[in-house]
């Protein structure tokens, strides 16, 4: 059965009042909207961040069986996918 996950209040921390996937999204965006390539960079840095700590979120989530395998294995085989873009996009 699965068991509720609280949500973290993020208010508290420098602007951080998303949750991981939401500022992955938006870091994408920046960079792409940049023209500097080490403000790029940059950005993608910070969308990688989000993107690793959106697949812990979902590591949790599968430890208190709280989401299906169904949904779970497509989401990370997304999320690598898009973390090893982010690390080429970053110049990792």
């Amino acid at each position: 059965m699965p068991v509720p996950v609280p949500v973290p209040d993020r208010s508290g921390g420098a602007g951080r009042d998303r949750p991981a996937p939401w500022l992955a999204l938006g870091k994408i965006a920046e960079g792409a909207g940049e023209s500097s390539r080490d403000e790029k960079q940059r950005f993608y840095r910070m969308a990688r961040r989000s993107a690793t700590e959106t697949a812990a979120i979902l590591d949790i989530l599968d430890r208190r069986q709280a989401v299906a395998a169904s949904v779970l294995a497509p989401a990370l085989a997304l999320l690598e996918r898009v973390v090893a873009m982010l690390a080429r996009l970053a110049g990792a």
